[in-house]
């Protein structure tokens, strides 16, 4: 499990990086040090606890007429009989990135280094995330081709587009066994300037194929029902109940342009940055405290 301390260091980093940026969160070390404190009482305790106050969201996938489903659902409903209505339930929402955040650093036992640099985008619409989504396809390939294949800085190395929730931004990641973040982050930093000037002279007619790529990726046909199940949810979770957010954001894609990427990596590159380090030795932030300041990421009418 990502929680654990000895779990891969980059899934370590990742979890970090929703502690700060979603809410409600809880950190992993609270949970951890929470269920050492737990007995068989307090497990029936919380049952009672739980089914006392309910809301249900039920959907029917599959080969089901919509006859049988609502008759299914009505039938959970009078088992359960839920009490709380959609505004008692608080939403998972996204935070903006403010001030001069101090680098946070995971839970972990790994004796290895790690630097998940995060940035973020200006707003939740549909034109941010189009934009981000194509950003991290072009910057994917030469930041893996110069981190880990010319300077062979570390075995995990990625770099794309990496929302929380509708919350565009990109992620850039290193995992060494021998190279210090501080090395690591002077290597990223020059990176970046190295790929400020190239995205400065691209053509539109470069972006194709990235463009073509993101688009075709998220219109992916589902192969399987849990697949369909899972993408349906996280819909949900959009509050997306006409299902067609995806084919939004698609048509959205196919029209970024170049200046449209240099606009939004020059407000990226301006803009507030995160950064998850590591190293052996480093104790653990207190991720909860250094980020309760954080406001939620504005939406956008699309």
């Amino acid at each position: 499990m990502a929680q654990r301390p000895q779990a891969a260091l980059f899934r370590q980093g990742h979890r970090t990086l929703a502690e700060a940026l979603m809410r409600p969160r809880w950190p992993a070390a609270s949970l951890l040090e929470a269920s050492r404190e737990l007995h068989a009482d307090d497990l029936r305790d919380f049952r009672e606890a739980f089914l006392a106050e309910l809301r249900v969201q039920a959907m029917a996938v599959g080969n089901l007429e919509a006859e049988l489903a609502l008759r299914e659902g009505q039938r959970v409903v009078e088992q359960l009989q839920p009490t709380l209505t959609t505004n008692q339930i608080p939403d998972l929402t996204p935070l903006r990135i403010e001030g001069e955040l101090p680098p946070l650093r995971p839970v972990t036992s790994r004796e290895e280094s790690l630097v998940l640099r995060y940035l973020q985008g200006a707003d939740r619409s549909l034109e941010s995330q189009a934009r981000l989504a194509v950003l991290g396809q072009v910057i994917d390939t030469p930041f893996y081709q110069r981190l880990r294949t010319e300077q062979q800085l570390g075995y995990v190395v990625s770099a794309g587009y990496s929302p929380m929730l509708d919350a565009p931004g990109l992620s850039l990641l290193v995992q060494s066994p021998d190279t210090d973040s501080d090395t690591l982050q002077a290597h990223i930093d020059a990176f970046l300037d190295t790929f400020e000037a190239r995205l400065m002279q691209m053509e539109d007619a470069e972006l194709t194929p990235y463009r073509q790529a993101v688009h075709d990726n998220l219109l992916q046909r589902d192969t399987s029902l849990p697949g369909l199940t899972n993408r349906l949810w996280r819909a949900l979770s959009f509050g997306d109940t006409a299902f067609n957010r995806r084919e939004r954001l698609a048509e959205r894609l196919l029209g970024v342009g170049a200046d449209d990427l240099r606009q939004a990596w020059l407000t990226l590159r301006e803009g507030a940055v995160l950064n998850v380090t590591f190293d052996p030795g480093d104790a653990p932030s207190d991720v909860a405290a250094l980020t309760q300041h954080l406001a939620p990421l504005p939406e956008a009418d699309d």
